[in-house]
């Protein structure tokens, strides 16, 4: 359910003269704190598919931290691991 809940970046619609000048930019760290806990429930529950021996959900999770995050080595290692044995 929590991975439901993200709705993406952070104020992803502010305007861009108010995101693009790192001194101005009050809202980045935030962004980035969320983009990272929402990839970290992403991967949470590629282990948890892959370890329960559901590889379809856990290739479908392990793929979307991929279309974020292509340099991912755990979500590259789940998806490998998957095909593998498939």
């Amino acid at each position: 359910k929590a991975e439901e809940y993200y709705g993406g970046d952070y104020l992803h619609s502010l305007p861009t003269k108010y995101t693009d000048v790192p001194d101005d930019d009050w809202c980045l760290w935030r962004r980035y704190q969320l983009q990272d806990m929402h990839l970290d429930v992403l991967l949470s529950l590629a282990r948890l598919y892959e370890q329960r021996g559901n590889d379809g959900l856990a290739l479908t999770y392990a793929r979307r931290v991929l279309v974020e995050d292509g340099s991912c080595e755990e979500a590259q290692r789940i998806v490998v691991d998957v095909l593998r044995t498939a």
